[in-house]
């Protein structure tokens, strides 16, 4: 290898033989081949008596690029493409077009079809690929902090007694936090991702048992969140049950709880840490960015811009009738702008120091009110 030789990772799951030899045999090639760039597979790495994550996340960050096989949606692969983006490297995917593998998984998902991806039918197909053009560019991350709102949450679709303790604290903790919530949006978008990380001075997920209704989905966008709050350098808790296998690349990173309690003390912890970040870390110059990337239309959650809807909220009629008195129920169809009025009307009347404004949305209570409300 020379010294003008580019160094290439090369993600990939080992549940499928077939395709394990397929990227094995395409990588050998590309390697046999004076293309100046070298690929690295995970298997190649030498980890008797080393920590097991260490050797492949050296490797990502020794990388001009990461090619990583998506056709399953392998945990530390996942976590890896995360980890990739925020390091600033590109990451490109690529799938297997004749095997079903998670497409389906990866659509409720979100995340890797936003990010798009290369499909291969066999080794000639794979390996002309990588000895093609890949170009290294990756994506552009902004890392303006928030401030107002400076951790971000993914919610689990389903929420157990520690997942409501998980939001519960962070609210105590005096946090404001935005959220990806399933109830609100049922994909993630990787664009949404990489930004509401960028911005955050902290990181919040919790994966879930198999046994929990929709956990693959939960973990999966869970372990990306991590990949990129780690890469990036964010302080990031990760929360899981004891009887949940964590996946090898954030195994020494997991607080594991046995009761909901624990949950307190690492959120503490994370409270610390959140203060600690935010003073050392001087936020990118704005000027840096042209007026079009700087530019924010608001986010589609509008709990998640309660800090600065006030900037740009239209005070419509139904605004206007409700700030009077003349309604006091508002009814309307996700997305319509219930949460936005009421985030608006909430803060213009608690302004007046003299009325008391009680937002009844209790975490500890919202199960007993659906199972009521069912």
């Amino acid at each position: 290898m020379t010294d003008h030789t580019l160094l290439a990772f090369v993600a990939y799951s080992g549940k499928d033989t077939n395709l394990a030899g397929i990227a094995a045999r395409a990588v050998a090639r590309a390697n046999a081949q004076p293309t100046g760039i070298r690929y690295h597979p995970w298997a190649y790495n030498d980890v008797p008596g080393n920590p097991l994550a260490s050797p492949i996340l050296e490797g990502i960050d020794d990388s001009t690029f990461v090619v990583a096989d998506i056709t399953y949606l392998n945990l530390n692969v996942v976590y890896e493409v995360g980890y990739t983006i925020g390091r600033k490297k590109r990451a490109f995917l690529v799938r297997h077009q004749g095997t079903t593998g998670d497409k389906d998984l990866a659509k409720a998902v979100g995340i890797f079809d936003t990010l798009g991806y290369f499909e291969y039918q066999d080794v000639d197909a794979l390996h002309g690929r990588l000895t093609s053009h890949i170009d290294p560019l990756p994506l552009q991350i902004d890392e303006v902090l928030d401030r107002k709102a400076p951790v971000y949450v993914v919610e689990p679709p389903s929420r157990g007694d520690a997942e409501t303790m998980m939001v519960s604290r962070l609210k105590k903790a005096r946090y404001r936090y935005r959220s990806f919530s399933p109830n609100e949006d049922s994909r993630l978008s990787a664009i949404d991702a990489i930004r509401q990380v960028g911005t955050s001075s902290g990181v919040l997920i919790c994966l879930q048992n198999e046994t929990v209704d929709g956990s693959r989905t939960n973990n999966i966008r869970a372990l990306f969140v991590a990949g990129l709050a780690h890469g990036l350098g964010k302080p990031t808790l990760i929360l899981a049950p004891p009887t949940f296998d964590v996946p090898l690349d954030v195994r020494d990173d997991a607080k594991i709880y046995r009761h909901p309690d624990d949950i307190v003390e690492y959120i503490a912890t994370l409270s610390l840490e959140i203060t600690e970040y935010q003073q050392q870390v001087d936020p990118v110059s704005e000027q840096l960015v042209s007026q079009l990337q700087s530019l924010r239309i608001g986010d589609p959650t509008a709990e998640n811009e309660m800090s600065t809807l006030a900037l740009y909220y239209l005070q419509i009629d139904q605004f206007n009738r409700a700030k009077q008195g003349d309604v006091n129920l508002v009814v309307g169809r996700k997305g319509s702008g219930k949460t936005a009025l009421f985030i608006q009307l909430r803060d213009q009347v608690r302004a007046d120091r003299r009325n008391v404004v009680v937002d009844l949305k209790p975490e500890g209570y919202q199960r007993a009110c659906q199972e009521f409300c069912v």
